[in-house]
């Protein structure tokens, strides 16, 4: 397979078999709200999910923590999810207008939680995405 395509992982599943891979411009172009640039450009927020695990202190704290917390500027809750699992313990869905805004989220919650995040797109927007890219 040529180097600027598609794995054979991806191309299993159907999607973008012996198409090149689109360029870092073109995914921003696709991507929109996922992309951070293309984002602020056209005043829409990125989305991302955030998986906290549990790192320290007992459950009565976090909760405690969770009732008095509140939400930074520029952060808006999409859902939020309470498991009864540490692992993770806590989905949280959220749209945020910067970078700075998504680390306040980490920095109030780093002494009680390990907390991945990941960029998202909504189910529908990504099938659209999809069906652009295969044009």
């Amino acid at each position: 397979m040529m180097a600027n395509t598609y794995s054979k992982e991806i191309g299993s599943r159907g999607f973008g078999v012996g198409r090149a891979k689109p360029s870092s411009r073109e995914m921003a172009e696709l991507i929109g709200a996922g992309c951070p640039a293309a984002g602020r450009e056209r005043g829409m927020p990125m989305l991302f999910v955030a998986l906290y695990e549990v790192r320290a202190g007992t459950e009565e704290e976090r909760i405690a923590r969770r009732l008095e917390w509140e939400l930074p500027e520029g952060i808006t809750i999409e859902a939020e999810f309470w498991l009864h699992t540490p692992v993770p313990e806590v989905i949280f869905v959220f749209a945020a207008d910067s970078f700075a805004d998504m680390l306040q989220i980490t920095g109030a919650w780093n002494d009680l939680y390990d907390i991945s995040i990941f960029p998202a797109v909504r189910g529908e927007d990504g099938m659209d995405m999809a069906r652009q890219m295969m044009q």
